[in-house]
C-alpha cells in the first residue's frame, strides 16, 4: 500500500488491453457503450460529498426507471448504494425507454420465469442487489441486450411524450435549496399567472 493506493507488482497490461478490446467489439456489436475506465497508473478521482450537490432531476426518473426488483421499491438507497447509482446514471445517460423495459423485461425473465441461460446453456449475468446492478449496469445492459436477441423479446410502443414511469416513489425527491425568494421575483409570478 502507498498510501491509500494497491500498487500490484507484474500487473498484466497487456491481458488488461485484450480484455479492454473484448469488451469494446462487445459494446460494438450490442450498440451499448462500456463505461470509460480509468488508467491504471492514474490516481483515483477524489469523491464528491453527496451533501454538496443536488442531483439533476433526471437522475431520481433514473433511479425510477431502473427499480426493475419489486424488493427494491421501497427500501432507501444507503451510502454506497447513492454513490454507485451516481455513476451509473452517468454511464447510462443516453439510454432511452426501450433500455428501461428491455431491463425490466430482463429482470422479469430471470428471476420470474427462469431465463438463466442462453441457447448455449450459459448463464446470464443478473445481479441480485441493486448495488451490484448500478455498478455493473454496462455489463448489465450488454447482457440485457444478449437476453433480448436470444428470446426474441420487442419493446412495447409508449406515445413520445409519455412521461417516465414513476416507480420508486420511496426515493424522496432532491432537496430544495434553502435560497429566498425575493419581492421582486414574486411580484413577477404574480403578474404572470395572472395579467391584468
Amino acid at each position: 500500500m502507498v498510501g491509500e493506493d494497491l500498487h500490484i507488482y507484474g500487473y498484466p497490461h497487456d491481458k488488461q488491453a485484450i480484455l479492454n478490446k473484448k469488451r469494446q467489439t462487445l459494446a460494438n456489436n450490442t450498440g451499448v457503450q462500456p463505461s470509460p475506465r480509468p488508467e491504471n497508473n492514474s490516481s483515483p478521482p477524489h469523491p464528491v460529498k453527496s451533501e454538496n450537490k443536488t442531483p439533476p432531476l433526471a437522475f431520481w426518473a433514473f433511479l425510477r426507471n431502473t427499480c426493475v426488483m419489486d424488493a427494491w421499491q421501497s427500501k432507501d438507497l444507503n451510502q454506497k448504494e447513492y454513490a454507485a447509482a451516481m455513476q451509473a446514471y452517468q454511464q447510462t445517460i443516453t439510454c432511452g425507454d426501450r433500455d428501461w423495459q428491455l431491463l425490466k423485461a430482463y429482470y422479469n425473465g430471470y428471476y420470474k420465469r427462469g431465463q438463466t441461460r442462453d441457447s448455449h446453456n450459459n448463464k446470464y449475468y443478473c445481479p441480485a442487489s441493486r448495488l451490484k446492478f448500478y455498478e455493473d449496469i454496462i455489463d448489465v445492459l450488454t447482457k440485457a441486450e444478449l437476453w433480448a436477441k436470444d428470446t426474441r423479446w420487442k419493446p412495447k410502443n409508449s406515445p413520445a411524450n409519455e412521461p417516465p414511469p414513476q416507480r420508486n416513489l420511496a426515493i424522496p425527491p432532491p432537496q430544495e435549496t434553502d435560497v429566498p425568494v425575493t419581492p421582486e421575483e414574486l411580484k413577477q409570478f404574480f403578474d404572470e399567472i395572472n395579467p391584468h
